[in-house]
């Protein structure tokens, strides 16, 4: 028999497609709360119930219940921070704002102290009033780790004497890439301020005497990219030089491509300074040993200064024998202007005390400077100069034991130099130059007796071998310089007068320092020549000085 089935049918399309969008909502919220590091958090404001992803063990190492409160959560937050984050929290939902954020430190599971950024959207109910907030707690430890580097190597970029700056990778042209910092020391170094730099390149600070050798080094080395280190001249904002020891190294990304240079930098000036003064000073004093011309002494020394110092010229001025004048004595230039200033000028040669610039420094006995610019009265020279290129002039007096020696006059192309100043080292330098001058001076007056006195002088030693005589020994004693210096004065002696030497030498080896004996001596043409000797011993050096006259007639 047939049944009959009663019912009523609903669609519930619109039911299941919610569910299904629920459940898909659902599972898309639990693969993001796994693929991300954030930790998500839900927080049920009216229940006091709360939601912690699974990123919250994986951070912090924490094992938590299944239900949880904000209590909870909050249970691991560093004591300084606790009255911070709760409060926060309170003000936001007091005020009805939307968002929610703070930063603090959460306790891990091994005691150590993570730094934590929290951010929460907070949901309202139908009235407006504060139900729910979603949030994402995010681990920053990394972050505040690297930020506080960076604030480390900034000061320290900041605080130390060396100069720091800081390039493009790419040149703009070939002054160099474009300026992006510079620090507090290479402000004060070059003496342009932040604002200046803006737009600049190194260039800059190139100028006449930087040294274009280093320079192509330099952009060799960035060229391939490679680190180098330099030593130069460079020019501050006022137009001064100075040394700059500085080394630039290419900075990279994480791909190890060049994003920038930096280059760490020192003014070395003064004790670049310092050692070319003591090159000048030790080659000054080779000079004066080697030459045996006082002229070309000095020649060479006036040479090396031009040399050394990058000046334009430099003058001797010595003082004649009567100390009426000061004369020119030598003097050595670099340049063909310098040269047809001494060849076409019509320039004076000698001053009297007190006048010119050789003749203040005579009166004074101190460094005088003449500036392009200023009062010419005392450099009459002054208008050749400037033609000559000449931007100042340093006149400087070289004293020994306080007494004027001579005035040392030095050109230089530029108001400033980075090699010279004589301010700093005068005093050393000038003394030592003094000395030397007065040394060769006296060398060669002392020659000039030695050669040109009639009676006999020579150096022997111990044995009486004959190591130095004058051109009067040879004439008296009848044999040539070269033959004398191969002899003892033994073997000139008459063989009666020998055992009479003979004593002598030994009375200077034992109690006296000086004996006289008159001797007779065989020339080599067997005539006979009497002299009377002085000798005197010198036994720390083992050498014997004597000096004889002939008493033949």
């Amino acid at each position: 028999e047939p049944f009959i089935f009663g019912g009523t049918v609903q669609d519930i399309t619109e039911k299941k497609l919610l569910e299904l969008s629920l459940q898909e909502s659902n599972q898309r919220y639990g693969l993001v709360t796994k693929a991300t590091s954030d930790v998500i958090w839900d927080w049920n404001i009216v229940h006091n119930r709360l939601y912690l992803s699974e990123g919250f063990t994986r951070s912090f190492g924490h094992a938590l219940p299944e239900e949880l409160k904000l209590l909870d959560k909050h249970q691991f937050v560093h004591p300084q921070d606790y009255e911070k984050v709760t409060h926060s929290l309170e003000d936001a939902l007091s005020a009805l704002a939307d968002f929610w954020e703070c930063e603090y430190q959460i306790r891990r599971a091994d005691n150590t102290w993570a730094h934590v950024i929290d951010k929460g959207l907070i949901v309202k109910d139908q009235k407006g009033k504060p139900a729910r907030v979603v949030g994402a707690l995010r681990d920053i430890s990394d972050k505040k780790a690297e930020e506080h580097r960076l604030k480390l190597m900034e000061s320290v970029i900041t605080q130390t004497n060396d100069s720091v700056l800081i390039t493009d990778a790419i040149a703009a042209d070939e002054s160099g890439p474009p300026i992006i910092y510079a620090n507090d020391a290479f402000i004060r170094m070059t003496g342009y301020n932040q604002q200046e730099l803006q737009g600049k390149t190194p260039g800059i600070l190139y100028g006449p005497q930087t040294d274009p050798e280093d320079l192509a080094r330099l952009y060799k080395a960035i060229a391939e990219f490679k680190p180098c280190e330099v030593t130069v001249i460079n020019y501050k904002k006022n137009g001064q030089p100075f040394w700059n020891q500085f080394s630039v190294n290419p900075v990279s990304d994480q791909t190890g491509a060049v994003t920038h240079w930096i280059a760490i930098g020192r003014d070395i000036t003064k004790r670049k300074r310092q050692d070319i003064y003591k090159n000048l000073m030790s080659r000054i004093s080779q000079v004066f040993n080697e030459s045996a011309d006082l002229i070309d002494a000095w020649a060479e020394m006036l040479s090396e200064l031009v040399k050394e110092g990058k000046l334009c010229m430099a003058e001797l001025w010595l003082p004649d024998s009567n100390h009426e004048t000061v004369k020119l004595s030598v003097k050595s230039f670099e340049t063909h202007s310098v040269a047809d200033m001494y060849t076409k000028c019509d320039l004076p040669t000698s001053f009297a005390c007190g006048e010119g610039l050789p003749g203040l420094v005579w009166q004074h006995k101190k460094i005088i400077n003449w500036e392009e610019g200023s009062d010419d009265k005392h450099f009459i020279r002054s208008k050749a100069a400037k033609l000559a290129g000449i931007k100042k002039i340093s006149a400087v007096p070289l004293l020994q034991a306080g007494n004027f020696v001579g005035a040392l006059l030095l050109g230089m192309p530029s108001q400033t130099a980075a090699t010279f100043n004589f301010a700093e080292f005068s005093n050393e330098f000038c003394d030592h130059l003094a000395e030397e001058i007065k040394r060769k001076q006296l060398e060669q007056e002392l020659d000039r007796i030695f050669n040109l006195t009639p009676d006999v002088i020579c150096m022997m030693n111990r044995k009486g071998r004959f190591l130095r005589i004058n051109p009067a020994a040879s004439k008296a004693l009848g044999h040539s310089e070269r033959d004398l210096l191969q002899l003892r004065i033994f073997d000139t002696v008459s063989p009666e007068d020998k055992s009479r030497l003979d004593i002598e030498f030994a009375s200077l080896d034992t109690s006296q320092r000086s004996s006289y004996a008159e001797l007779c001596h065989v020339t080599s043409d067997d005539q006979r020549k009497w002299l009377a000797w002085s000798l005197s011993s010198f036994p720390e050096e083992g050498l014997i000085f004597a000096v004889a006259k002939d008493i033949s007639e």
